[in-house]
């Protein structure tokens, strides 16, 4: 028999939003970005996922400091705080280590469904 573990990413994995240090390191309050990307939104507007990608390509255009790279993205992949218990720390293994040595090899698969930036979940 096979598992097969999916999880989102922000406020599951999470206690935050993934894309908030790099809103923090451009000097904006994230509050203010997502409710910008919430008047995107709409019958004749954008999902979410939509307008924060299309705002961050406005960011980028409006500063050139602020264009997003693969590398950057990582990076600040870093800041993203995770639950406690998920990766390893003095107290023992995280959950991801311990399934894996629980259940035998092949035996189990971990998915990331999200809206989110894949370099920042890496």
């Amino acid at each position: 028999m096979r598992l097969a573990l999916i999880f989102d990413f922000d406020l599951t994995l999470s206690p935050g939003i993934m894309l908030d240090p790099v809103l923090r390191h451009w000097g904006l309050e994230p509050g203010d970005f997502w409710r910008s990307c919430s008047d995107l939104q709409g019958p004749d507007g954008f999902d979410l996922e939509h307008s924060y990608l299309y705002r961050l390509m406005e960011e980028g255009r409006r500063d050139p400091a602020h264009r997003l790279t693969n590398e950057g993205l990582r990076g600040w992949g870093g800041q993203v705080p995770l639950y406690p218990g998920l990766v390893d720390s003095p107290d023992g293994p995280g959950l991801f280590k311990a399934l894996k040595e629980a259940v035998p090899p092949g035996q189990l698969e971990l998915f990331i469904i999200s809206g989110g930036l894949q370099p920042l979940m890496e």
